[in-house]
């Protein structure tokens, strides 16, 4: 699991979309292991300027800091670019 430290870095991160989005949904995916690092997966769905948006917010936790990646699409578009968007998010490579 991710130390107890990550977990201010994942509030402030959600918290910065729910400041931006109106009706807020946020869903914990996964907590998973992306290129041997511990990381948590969160989806965040909500409206932003008259359109419905899903994001996909991954938080790693590095070998000496944490990252954080984030890819979206719309909702009408999430059937084509889900997908997608989920293997972009779960491409990270720490270098």
């Amino acid at each position: 699991q991710l130390v107890r430290k990550s977990f201010n870095i994942v509030e402030k991160a959600i918290e910065g979309f729910t400041n931006q989005l109106s009706n807020v949904s946020i869903k914990k995916m996964d907590t998973k292991t992306v290129d041997g690092l511990p990381a948590i997966q969160h989806e965040i769905r909500g409206n932003t300027t008259g359109k419905e948006v899903i994001y996909y917010l991954l938080t790693v936790e590095g070998k000496s800091q944490f990252y954080q990646v984030c890819a979206w699409t719309l909702k009408d578009k999430l059937d084509t670019y889900g997908d997608d968007v989920k293997a972009i998010v779960n491409s990270f490579k720490e270098i």
